[in-house]
């Protein structure tokens, strides 16, 4: 051990402290601090690894337990489907259709003008009398309907009737419609399903009996029925009353809503013509009221008008 340093005598390297076995006592202490040290580093990396083991059987829990809740709900879907498909079987068995599962169709007239979701679109809410409280705006009034009427794993049909011209739209207007209602479906998980009929722009009597027809062979039996009669030909109405009125009579259909759209067109100083105070109506009781003047029986024409008088007074 040196004593001495380039000044001469060092006493703190001379009186070094020993222990009973002549150990130097401030090795021993470094030696401890330096123990101590290696087994605080053991003991912070077991710590770190026992913190990641933790993690990761948290993690697989999790995983475990979505994968049981996805089981889960696989397994109910596949209850609830089977239990569907009895009931279809049972009622089928009967001749009848499933009463929880009754299928809507509806009839909606595309315009042949073109329309676009930007300058067409309005807000039907709380307008009107047809009850109807959907806050978007829609170009097909029957849209703000449905999207409050249809309900999950509905069965719908839509019936697009398109008027055929070398420069109309509807064709597109068609897909348009079909854009809207699927967007509007996201949130509702009906099961929806389009067709279209084409007829040309000809009002004969042949032209009439063919669009009736074409719109008999969508019909099924014991089903919903809606129709929207804001576009379309001026004698497309009187078509489809003679079809609603069939289709209850022979096909136990039950006439549900009829609906008619209706905007004012305001022209502005820019010269650009804006859809402005959109109103949307239920006009379902002028066909029970057509229906009811059918069948009136009456000894002339006097007796009948007080009959309808009373009638409307109920």
């Amino acid at each position: 051990m040196k004593y001495f340093s380039g000044k001469g005598f060092d006493p703190e390297r001379y009186f070094v402290k020993k222990d009973s076995y002549g150990n130097d006592i401030d090795n021993l202490k470094e030696s401890k601090i330096e123990i101590s040290r290696i087994y605080s580093n053991d003991e912070l990396k077991k710590q770190k690894e026992l913190e990641a083991l933790e993690c990761e059987r948290a993690m697989r829990e999790k995983e475990v337990a979505e994968l049981e809740r996805e089981k889960a709900m696989q397994e109910e879907k596949e209850l609830e489907a089977q239990k569907k498909a009895l009931e279809d079987r049972y009622y089928e068995s009967q001749g009848k259709n499933n009463p929880k599962r009754i299928k809507k169709i509806i009839f909606a007239d595309i315009p042949m003008k073109e329309v676009t979701f930007e300058h067409d679109s309005v807000c039907y809410a709380e307008t009107g009398n047809a009850g109807c409280s959907y806050k978007e705006k829609v170009i097909f009034p029957i849209n703000a309907v449905l999207a409050e009427k249809l309900k999950k794993d509905d069965e719908v049909k839509v019936v697009l009737l398109k008027t055929v011209t070398e420069k109309g739209h509807s064709g597109t207007n068609a897909g348009i419609f079909q854009q809207e209602l699927d967007k509007i479906n996201t949130k509702i998980g009906a099961h929806i399903s389009y067709e279209t009929i084409d007829t040309d722009f000809v009002e004969t009597k042949q032209s009439h009996e063919r669009r009736l027809r074409a719109m008999l062979s969508k019909m099924e039996e014991d089903v919903e029925l809606y129709a929207d009669i804001t576009f379309g030909q001026k004698p497309l109405p009187m078509v489809l009353m003679c079809v609603l009125n069939f289709a209850e009579k022979f096909f136990n259909a039950d006439i549900k809503k009829i609906v008619y759209g209706k905007v004012e067109f305001v022209k502005h100083k820019d010269g650009k013509a804006c859809l402005e105070n959109p109103e949307l109506y239920d006009v379902t009781s002028l066909y029970y009221l057509n229906n009811l003047m059918g069948a009136m029986e009456a000894s002339s024409g006097k007796e009948a008008l007080k009959a309808l008088d009373t009638f409307f007074a109920l």
